[in-house]
């Protein structure tokens, strides 16, 4: 399984453990539209900044399924985040997010019919099939030379040095995110294995009281067939109402 590679430099909230690098250059936070909030910066394999990504305030008015959703960032001019930007958003601007599960831009690698998406409750990311109906959240991208011709102090509060990442530190990592998702994967299984019980749990009830209806079924036959001997025993006759009720005949064929 494939894995997002969040930011661990992002000005917001940097990654516990981060290494004391010197700083290179000095990035400045950008001027930001009203309702939206800067998720960090984006970082390629090597651990080199690729842009940065801002998480807009616009939200569906409903549930969409993946290409209405696909459609509706593309229809405010923005895109849905793909897996590594929604860790970030996940890392960065939880505050910001519903606890939903939420479609990212990124299909399933070996299903083109499934697309993954991230619920912001606990970070859990999975694919689903796009006709499944989620949540969305929307993004734009800020390309680096952009984002620092932003003119701010250098001293300035929301001043944030990115130092690129070393591959020992990309390993650590992704050795996190692998510890990290195990989690979840054990979490889950668990989950369906108790809802399997509970399930089964029911099955054993129900059934239980399929075969109690059944020996109530099989009992008042045997006590109607007893009942419909007897009269015949004692030359009586015997009959049946269309709502299954039995009548005993008189020899003249009224009922007794």
């Amino acid at each position: 399984m494939h894995h997002p590679n969040p930011s661990a430099h992002a000005c917001t909230q940097p990654a516990p453990g981060a290494a004391q690098a010197t700083a290179t250059k000095a990035i400045n936070t950008p001027t930001l539209n009203p309702g939206e909030h800067y998720a960090g910066p984006v970082l390629d394999e090597s651990g080199q900044l690729k842009h940065h990504l801002v998480l807009l305030p616009a939200r569906p008015e409903r549930h969409l399924n993946w290409d209405d959703a696909m459609a509706w960032a593309d229809g405010i001019g923005a895109q849905l985040p793909d897996r590594q930007e929604q860790a970030l958003l996940f890392a960065n601007c939880r505050d910001a997010l519903s606890e939903e599960w939420c479609w990212s831009r990124q299909e399933d690698e070996e299903d083109a019919s499934f697309a993954w998406g991230c619920h912001f409750g606990d970070g859990y990311q999975v694919n689903n099939h796009k006709s499944f109906e989620g949540s969305a959240v929307a993004v734009r991208r800020l390309p680096l030379e952009s984002f620092n011709s932003f003119a701010s102090s250098p001293t300035s509060a929301h001043a944030c040095a990115h130092p690129a990442l070393t591959k020992a530190e990309v390993s650590n990592i992704r050795k996190r995110l692998d510890r990290w998702e195990l989690d979840h994967l054990r979490k889950l299984v668990q989950e369906q294995a108790d809802r399997l019980e509970t399930a089964q749990e029911r099955i054993d009830a129900l059934e239980s009281e399929a075969r109690r209806a059944w020996d109530v079924a099989e009992s008042w036959r045997m006590d109607a067939m007893e009942l419909v001997n007897d009269l015949e025993d004692a030359g009586k006759t015997v009959g049946l109402t269309k709502s299954g009720q039995l009548l005993v005949m008189t020899q003249e064929g009224g009922a007794a």
